[in-house]
């Protein structure tokens, strides 16, 4: 899978018969990718442009407010260092500009702790779920009690 939030990214992804993943942008990009694979001699694959609006790094816990205490100083490191890479930016989906964990969590966008049941409606709704286990330097330790709540519980749901 390619990434990027332009059309020179969608037309590389196309070019090598590569899925497309958008850091943004608009459906524009989409049409690009699709014209440089068949270009090229390829079936264009998945092209996933997510809205300014997407969770992109996705966390699912029993207690959101203790996992919001636990790893919101990870998420907001995340946060404030993919901001400093990108100065400026409007339209890539990852891009917040809080400063604090209560902004970060405030915002609802790009760093979100869901619950059980909202995990499973985010998924039954046809979005997936963007985890990032080991974000901002978060120990595996802690990283796979987390995982196990979407393999154990979420996934138990949706079956």
């Amino acid at each position: 899978m390619w990434g990027g939030g332009s059309p020179p990214a969608a037309r590389r992804a196309g070019r090598h018969g590569l899925d497309f993943f958008a850091q943004g942008g608009g459906p524009e990009l989409q049409a690009v990718y699709e014209e440089a694979a068949r270009a090229h001699g390829h079936e264009p694959g998945m092209c996933m442009i997510p809205s300014t609006d997407s969770a992109t790094t996705v966390f699912v816990a029993h207690d959101v407010d203790a996992a919001w205490d636990e790893l919101g100083p990870h998420l907001l490191h995340d946060a404030v260092s993919y901001s400093a890479l990108n100065p400026g930016s409007t339209t890539t989906a990852s891009i917040s500009h809080a400063t604090t964990v209560d902004e970060l969590r405030a915002e609802d966008r790009t760093h979100r702790i869901l619950t059980v049941d909202q995990a499973v409606a985010t998924i039954a709704g046809g979005a997936p779920l963007a985890l990032q286990p080991l974000v901002g330097g978060l120990p595996p330790e802690v990283a796979w009690r987390y995982l196990r709540v979407v393999t154990d519980d979420v996934m138990a749901a949706l079956a």
